[in-house]
């Protein structure tokens, strides 16, 4: 059994299947109550029906999201390895419209030319798209197409995909870390008393 990870949708996706067919659905809300559930879930259901491979759908999204999927598909190949594949979820779209997700407020994140770009939302080609936005602001001269998981597309690109020994996020944009320049110590924290 194949069980398939996507993090991009509204909810994340697991899909169980024998590489012909669904054996199982299950979505998991996008919170942080269920940032612990994620890696208990991820267990269960490879326990249940003894998953060989773990296919995951990677693709730019929330930061904290990827962390946690990241790091607990990663620790489940470490701990059990079971080989992992992984794919850019512009791949598992086809090449009918041009792949699309939202990135921020301001803009989109399109596929052109097998390259990833930013693009503001004000100057999005009028093409047609799919993927997942939560914005519907295309106007007139732009399509957009929903996406739906489809079962055979997801099972014949991760079919050819080489097994990997870890996932990678993708990131919009560099994470931007910063440490505290503060100073704080014992002896700057205390008062002396008069």
């Amino acid at each position: 059994m194949f069980l398939t990870i996507n993090p991009l949708l509204p909810h994340i996706s697991f899909i169980v299947t024998d590489g012909v067919s669904i054996v199982e659905q299950s979505l998991l809300e996008k919170n942080l109550d269920n940032a612990s559930t994620f890696p208990r879930h991820l267990v269960d259901i490879i326990d249940r029906y003894d998953i060989s491979e773990i296919w995951c759908v990677v693709g730019p999204w929330a930061f904290t999201l990827m962390r946690i999927v990241t790091l607990s598909v990663n620790a489940v190949w470490l701990a059990r390895w079971i080989p992992l594949k992984w794919v850019h979820f512009f791949n598992i779209l086809g090449n009918t419209h041009t792949p699309i997700l939202e990135a921020n407020a301001r803009e989109y994140i399109i596929r052109e030319d097998e390259s990833d770009s930013l693009i503001a939302k004000s100057e999005l080609p009028p093409w047609s798209y799919i993927g997942i936005v939560e914005t519907k602001d295309f106007t007139e001269d732009k399509t957009f197409v929903e996406y739906r998981e489809d079962i055979s597309e997801i099972v014949r690109v991760f079919w050819d995909t080489e097994p990997t020994k870890t996932l990678v996020p993708i990131y919009f944009k560099a994470p931007h870390i910063t440490c505290s320049n503060k100073k704080t110590s014992p002896s700057s924290e205390t008062t002396s008393a008069s």
